[in-house]
């Protein structure tokens, strides 16, 4: 029996990423939304569960990969820690083909950024505030959180204006 080609052992080690670095599509099951619905997200996606858009729920959010946020921002003056999925986790989640993607909050401000800033700076979509579930009252269900504290750059009204609250839907541009 022949030994292990080099050919060999490079076929097997490709599949040594998909340990290290585990798939948001592993995470979260879109084919039955529940009453929970948080956020509508069409445009350039290939993943949809309803009439070329996916409805998200809480179940989705709950089960992408979550990181947190402490920062400080133009509304809170003292740090706040936000909790939620990247951004750019649900983006893969959908199978995003696109470069943009607009935030529409529920009284219909939007904003749009761009999903290099969204990866640059780790933007997360928070679901609580301080350990605290995000309602429609206190700017949930989502919340656009990017770390201002920890990159000076940011901190400016270019991008305090692209942290949509209240959103109810994300178009992918």
């Amino acid at each position: 029996m022949d030994c292990m080609t080099p050919k060999h052992i490079r076929f097997l080690f490709s599949f040594l990423p998909l340990f290290f670095f585990p798939n948001p599509y592993i995470y979260a099951d879109l084919s039955n939304p529940t009453d929970d619905i948080i956020v509508e997200v069409s445009g350039a996606i290939t993943v949809t569960n309803a009439d070329d858009m996916a409805i998200i729920d809480r179940d989705v959010i709950n089960n992408l990969p979550r990181k947190s946020i402490t920062t400080s921002s133009h509304i809170t003056e003292v740090p706040v820690t936000y909790s939620g999925p990247l951004f750019t986790d649900l983006l893969t989640l959908l199978g995003s083909k696109g470069r943009t993607v607009v935030v529409i909050a529920w009284d219909d401000y939007l904003a749009e950024i761009s999903v290099d800033d969204l990866d640059k700076y780790g933007v997360i979509l928070a679901d609580s505030e301080n350990g605290k579930q995000l309602t429609l009252s206190d700017r949930g269900p989502l919340y656009v959180v990017f770390p201002f504290s920890d990159f000076p750059e940011i901190r400016n009204d270019l991008y305090y204006n692209k942290s949509v609250w209240q959103i109810k839907a994300i178009e992918v541009k």
